[in-house]
């Protein structure tokens, strides 16, 4: 019976995280996901605000402060002053914790060599939490993630990770609607700067 003890482990590690769809091209992720609002921050006014900042119900957490234009790259996009970790959850309707089937983005850089690497996690609202890895980018090649999930995403969390860490910026953020979350957190998930959980381990 000893023996059937890690076949057993492996499949039921590899069921825990087979409800996320992971998409590395925007056209594909579009096509399958049920998108509603993509923010470009063309429309956003220039800005510097520290720690948190809402924008079209995405809140967005890190050490530092948030930044549009970002400086990643001609476009505009939403970068911040540090290369601290950040954490983005959602806002439905009555400012309660919110949820989404679809999450994309894209992510950049202005590293050129070498390049550099960054993790995803996507925590969803059966307790689940996944893992990848944005491996290989560079400023001039912008990575995109796509996910589909079929359990509420609640939580999307991003760090540079690897011996060469390089600052980056968010840009193209789909979602699909957001509905609420049943969570156990009276008036919904606050997220601010002291939950960003720095004993996650991001490398795979």
């Amino acid at each position: 019976m000893k023996q059937l003890y890690p076949a057993i482990a492996f499949a039921l590690a590899a069921t825990a995280h087979a409800d996320i769809t992971v998409y590395n091209n925007e056209a594909d992720f579009l096509a399958d996901a049920s998108i509603v609002d993509t923010i470009t921050f063309d429309d956003v006014p220039d800005m510097q605000v520290l720690l948190s900042v809402e924008i079209d119900n995405i809140r967005f957490v890190t050490r530092g402060t948030w930044q549009v234009p970002g400086f990643c790259s001609l476009e505009r996009s939403l970068g911040a002053s540090t290369i601290d970790r950040r954490n983005l959850t959602f806002r439905a309707p009555g400012n309660t914790s919110g949820s989404v089937m679809a999450m994309g983005f894209k992510l950049i850089t202005f590293a050129i060599q070498p390049p550099a690497d960054y993790a995803v996690v996507i925590t969803t609202a059966d307790g689940v939490v996944t893992k990848k890895p944005i491996a290989d980018v560079v400023n001039a090649t912008p990575a995109f993630k796509g996910f589909i999930s079929t359990s509420p995403i609640v939580r999307v969390t991003l760090d540079a990770v690897g011996a060469s860490q390089t600052n980056f910026c968010l840009d193209d953020i789909s979602r699909s609607e957001i509905l609420p979350v049943v969570t156990s957190r009276p008036g919904g998930a606050t997220d601010e700067v002291d939950e960003l959980d720095d004993q996650m381990t991001m490398d795979e």
